[in-house]
């Protein structure tokens, strides 16, 4: 089976069993079978809070997957490393939530394995009576075996926790492109 480019047609044309069957069964069933949007990728997260020293940029781990095509994270050992399966263009992205305090500064960044920020967000505390949560995402050009790691920062000025939100956060993403 392969593609086959869609004939074109007017609005008083009669369609076939064989047009139909060409247009709209076998080209998307080629789609299906042969096209991957998502050929390598994780999504993970963290089912426990974690504890963030004030003022130390602090990985996060992430001890569950809700998807990993291509084994980019492992969830026993490193667990805050995002491992490319071969060299390419990669987006990864991160949401980190924080428990609600008034004081200091929230970041959130992420850096490669030779200790490169590629990106990162930081944000006033505000409202003691409200939780934060910040996102942020890039797309990196990474090597086989190169890994992306997501790291906090706040400046409480004590020991402060991240906050665990269903399907929001901590959650992280690498997901490669397709070239």
């Amino acid at each position: 089976m392969a593609w086959v480019n869609p004939t074109s047609r007017s609005t008083s044309d009669l369609i076939t069993a064989a047009i139909w069957n060409q247009d709209v069964v076998v080209n998307p069933q080629y789609l299906h079978d042969n096209v991957n949007l998502v050929q390598y990728g994780v999504r993970s997260s963290n089912t426990v809070l974690q504890v963030i020293t004030t003022a130390t940029w602090t990985p996060i781990t992430f001890d569950a997957d809700r998807w990993d095509v291509g084994s980019l994270h492992d969830v026993s050992s490193n667990t805050h490393r995002f491992v490319s399966v071969g060299a390419g263009k990669y987006l990864f992205w991160a949401n980190i939530g924080w428990e609600a305090s008034s004081t200091g500064f929230r970041g959130v960044r992420l850096v490669d394995n030779v200790g490169t920020e590629h990106a990162r967000v930081m944000m006033d505390a505000g409202s003691a009576a409200q939780n934060i949560v910040q996102s942020v995402s890039t797309i990196v050009l990474m090597a086989a075996s190169d890994w992306m790691a997501v790291e906090v920062f706040h400046t409480k000025g004590s020991d402060l926790d991240t906050l665990k939100l269903a399907n929001v956060t901590p959650e992280a993403s690498l997901v490669k492109l397709m070239t």
